[in-house]
C-alpha cells in the first residue's frame, strides 16, 4: 500500500479517538504533526486527506485517517472514487452534508 503522497507523515498530534467530531477552521490535521500547514478551510482539508491519509489499491481508495492509521467507518477493502469523497466530506471534513 503505498500513500497517495511521497510526503512522511511521522508523529502524530491527536488526543481523542473521534475523528469525526464537529471543527471549526482553521483547523490542523489531528494525525499529523503541527509542522504541517493550518488548514483555513474544509476543501484543503479534504485535499490533505486525500494527499496524505488516503491509499489506493487496484481501483479503490482506502481512508487511513484514524487511529492506527484506519478510518473505522470504511470497509477495509476501500471504495470508489466517488464514495471516498463522499465518505471524507461527511465523516471528517464536516462538510455539514
Amino acid at each position: 500500500m503505498l500513500p497517495m503522497s511521497h510526503i512522511p507523515v511521522t508523529g502524530g498530534s491527536h488526543g481523542a479517538d473521534d475523528y469525526r467530531r464537529n471543527v471549526e477552521y482553521p483547523r490542523y490535521c489531528d494525525l499529523c504533526t503541527r509542522n504541517v500547514r493550518k488548514f483555513s478551510n474544509r476543501y484543503e482539508f479534504a485535499q490533505h486527506l486525500r494527499v496524505m491519509h488516503c491509499t489506493k489499491e487496484g481501483g479503490s481508495f482506502i481512508c487511513r485517517y484514524g487511529p492506527n492509521g484506519v478510518c473505522q467507518t470504511l470497509p477495509l477493502e476501500g471504495v470508489s472514487d466517488h464514495d471516498y469523497e463522499t465518505h471524507i466530506r461527511k465523516c471528517h471534513a464536516d462538510f455539514g452534508e
